[in-house]
């Protein structure tokens, strides 16, 4: 059997597969791709038993030839086909061997018996979930995915993302039980119902890499069953094993009235974020937020190893003056995702939540609890520090008291 391919698009359907092949040789042929041949496409197919992939490679065959099947060792194939010159290449396999010819380069690669790979979950009699662009899903993957702990096993929901789906509506959700982020977006089905499924993080992750190489218009179909859930593409399907657990409330939480409320235009934000946490990243990754209508935001971290920093922003705001501190990394995943040129920041006051969202679109929203203040001694920076870094005129009303609005 003989069939000629044309390298990139070859190479592009085994990364795809390559991703959801088992890395650990514990059971051998789950590290490998089992590749269907027939005279017009090849099918790969890989597991490591909680993702699997099929995916069809069209080709030319050069001969007369059978179905076929062949069990291919993934990391060692796809290391050769980046390398290899050309842009076709012969494959053929003999003996139980798989031999690829480009140009003078010859190599013969040994294979596992095809019969020792599991046969795959597949979406016939799923039901069905709805229809996805791959730019929709790419987005509230992006955006609705961040806050979650993949390699958490308790609570289980905490390693997976909610697919909350209401009619035409969904919402991808996820929380590591210190911050929920939220993405809303549309879904093309024709029921009214409402539906939650989880998914686990670790395969979404390898669902994104593959929806960043299709065009933004390509249609993703979305099923389940009682094990899986299926994301069905135009060169295959994604099977993904569920997370059989429930997801939190979380819905009275997005929608609480909040009293104090702030802009921040984006880049400025992330730009001063970014400087604070030289300072904090070695040491408590802390930095204090004081918002006021006089100064705007102004954010301090500190670290006795590095020293102290201070950042002031304009965020017109309504409502109290406060005081509050955050985890630096926390707060620039949720703003970096935004889109917009603003960023919203609501409060209800000290060691409440904080709500962030785009200040252009409300689909979006980012819950992060405040830290608890440290001590003095433990690099927080002392009021006379903030005074002497932002010349504040007013020393008798600024900062506030620990605790304490202003």
């Amino acid at each position: 059997m003989k069939v000629r391919v044309q390298k990139d698009s070859f190479l592009k359907g085994w990364l795809v597969a390559e991703r959801c092949a088992a890395t650990s040789d514990t059971l051998p042929t789950l590290t490998a791709i089992l590749c269907n041949f027939d005279s017009e496409c090849i099918t790969m197919e890989s597991t490591d038993l909680k993702t699997s992939v099929r995916w069809k490679i069209p080709v030319s065959s050069l001969e007369s030839m059978e179905k076929f099947q062949i069990l291919i060792p993934a990391k060692a194939m796809g290391e050769l086909l980046k390398k290899i010159p050309g842009d076709y290449f012969n494959l053929e396999v003999k003996d139980e061997k798989i031999i690829i010819q480009a140009e003078r380069s010859r190599y013969r690669l040994t294979t596992f018996p095809p019969e020792s790979f599991p046969r795959l979950p597949n979406s016939q009699g799923a039901t069905p979930l709805g229809i996805f662009s791959a730019e929709e899903l790419r987005r509230l993957l992006e955006k609705g995915t961040f806050a979650g702990s993949p390699n958490e096993e308790f609570p289980q929901f905490v390693a997976g993302a909610c697919f909350d789906i209401n009619g035409s509506s969904i919402a991808v959700v996820t929380t590591d039980t210190r911050r929920l982020a939220l993405d809303r977006g549309i879904i093309s089905r024709e029921e009214e119902d409402r539906r939650q499924i989880i998914i686990p993080l670790r395969g979404l992750r390898e669902l994104q890499k593959t929806i960043a190489g299709c065009d933004r218009d390509e249609t993703i179909s979305f099923s389940m069953d009682d094990a899986q859930a299926y994301f069905g593409f135009s060169s295959g399907e994604f099977s993904i094993r569920r997370i059989a657990t429930n997801f939190p409330t979380y819905e009275n939480l997005i929608n609480s009235p909040r009293s104090i409320h702030a802009v921040v235009q984006k880049n400025a934000m992330v730009d001063a974020l970014e400087r604070l946490d030289v300072v904090v990243r070695g040491h408590n990754r802390v930095v204090i937020l004081d918002f006021s209508e006089s100064q705007g935001c102004v954010m301090t971290g500190r670290s006795p190893d590095v020293g102290i920093a201070t950042e002031a922003l304009e965020a017109p705001m309504t409502g109290p003056n406060i005081r509050i501190a955050f985890n630096s990394k926390f707060l620039l995943d949720g703003i970096k995702v935004i889109n917009g040129a603003s960023v919203r920041m609501t409060f209800n006051g000290p060691g409440e939540h904080l709500f962030i969202s785009d200040a252009e679109d409300s689909s979006y929203c980012y819950i992060i609890m405040p830290v608890t203040f440290p001590d003095d001694d433990q690099g927080a920076p002392s009021d006379e520090d903030y005074q002497e870094e932002n010349n504040i005129k007013d020393k008798d009303n600024f900062p506030p008291k620990k605790d304490e609005p202003f």
